[in-house]
């Protein structure tokens, strides 16, 4: 199941707690949410600049999480 930013960010909004969400979607964590909240951050800091949005939040957590996987696969 694809979970993407945009989700947590309603899922946030509704008034859902962190853990509410994880206890829902165990495939994330913590950490996620947090991501997801820099990664929405950062995106509105720079169109609110007029500059492309980077990902770095989120390119850093899809890292994060390839590392996990192939330790995990080990």
């Amino acid at each position: 199941m694809r979970i993407t930013v945009s989700d947590v960010l309603g899922w946030l909004a509704a008034g859902m707690s962190y853990q509410e969400i994880v206890d829902d979607f165990p495939e994330l964590t913590e950490e996620d949410i947090r991501a997801c909240l820099e990664y929405a951050a950062d995106r509105e800091r720079r169109l609110g600049m007029g500059e492309e949005p980077v990902d770095d939040a989120w390119r850093k957590l899809r890292r994060e999480r390839r590392n996990v996987a192939a330790t995990v696969d080990r």
